[in-house]
């Protein structure tokens, strides 16, 4: 499989998605990928559990992007409403990070912040680009 500039982006979306670091509470701190284990886990047992919001919608993001990844023909509408999903809980968590002053929030996360402009931006050239 060929990755193209825009599949490169996908997978760095995914892997900065999951790093994705929160704490909350007394000494109570968890990264993405924990969570959807840990989602995935208590969801089996009551599987009401996936229809919070801010599980839907990331999760929903999440798999649209894998899905982008593996797709031959980019869909800039998938792309850009899984990145949305996904940006909920990642915008959530960073600016939470940066009103509470937790560098460790802000740095975890910041990764798919810049990966996300990264994909606009690339999807914004890959618009104006003339057809050969």
């Amino acid at each position: 499989m060929l990755l193209t500039k825009i599949k490169w982006i996908h997978l760095g979306l995914v892997a900065s998605f999951l790093i994705g670091y929160m704490e909350w509470g007394k000494d109570q701190k968890m990264f993405i990928f924990q969570a959807f284990a840990d989602i995935f886990e208590k969801g089996l047992a009551d599987p009401v559990t996936f229809l919070h919001p801010f599980i839907l919608f990331p999760l929903v993001g999440f798999l649209g992007i894998l899905y982008a990844l593996f797709k031959s023909k980019q869909s800039r509408t998938l792309t850009l409403l899984s990145i949305g999903g996904m940006a909920l809980i990642m915008l959530f968590i960073f600016f939470i990070g940066v009103f509470m002053g937790n560098v460790k929030m802000i740095l975890y996360n910041l990764p798919f912040m810049v990966f996300m402009v990264l994909e606009v931006l690339a999807l914004r050239a890959s618009r104006n680009k003339p057809s050969a």
